[in-house]
């Protein structure tokens, strides 16, 4: 079966049968991302991004990978009510470290303090003006390469849409829908991908004191 839906060629109907559409989709945010069997051994962790839910929102937890300036992403999980307990033992049976930075929606400091006192390496993402459609435009200069096992990541890729206005014009602000793992996605672009072509990329969680350390002999040396 799924050596027929790679040999599709039609674009409409391979967007049917390999990504799950129900049809072509007009005004689709991200048309850059590929499925991908597996992440490549060789990739270099970038960082846990997790949106937080719970009745009515799934919270949403990816693993984001770099590899020849491409991205790779897995998803780990997408659940609603979960507590922040859940939560640590759902990362902890998906295999993440507690030295993995985990990058989450800082509108929940409450649920940051939490996993961070049940030992997690986690973080409020720093997002700033814009941050929304600016980590848009950071992902879009990537290949994203999505896990075939990440059905509800390429679920959500395939709807996440612009809004338009009454008279169907698009506008530059994303509906605000199909992106509890999107928005995991996005925490992770803004916080640890480059921002411009000429920057390093750099992580913009609290530096350890290791991390100190080097950065003051770098400028000594």
């Amino acid at each position: 079966m799924a050596n027929r839906i790679e040999g599709i060629n039609d674009p409409e109907k391979w967007k049917v049968y390999a990504r799950g559409l129900t049809g072509k989709v007009d005004g689709l945010i991200f048309t850059n991302w590929h499925i991908c069997d597996d992440i490549p051994k060789d990739a270099k962790p970038v960082a846990v991004g997790l949106d937080f839910g719970f009745s009515n929102d799934e919270t949403g937890c990816i693993e984001v990978y770099k590899q020849n300036g491409e991205l790779w992403i897995d998803e780990l999980f997408y659940q609603t009510g979960l507590t922040n307990t859940d939560v640590s033992k759902q990362l902890a049976l998906a295999g993440v470290s507690k030295k993995a930075e985990v990058i989450a929606d800082s509108a929940e400091p409450k649920s940051i303090e939490e996993l961070w006192r049940l030992g997690w390496h986690i973080t409020g993402a720093k997002k700033g003006p814009d941050s929304v459609n600016n980590s848009i435009d950071i992902l879009k200069r990537y290949t994203l390469n999505i896990t075939r096992r990440s059905a509800n990541l390429r679920n959500e890729l395939g709807r996440y849409k612009w809004k338009v206005d009454k008279s169907g014009r698009g506008l530059n602000t994303p509906v605000d829908s199909f992106n509890h793992l999107i928005d995991p996605l996005r925490y992770v672009a803004l916080n640890k991908l480059k921002t411009k072509a000429t920057d390093k990329l750099k992580s913009r969680l609290p530096a350890t004191i290791d991390q100190q350390q080097n950065f003051i002999n770098d400028l000594i040396n």
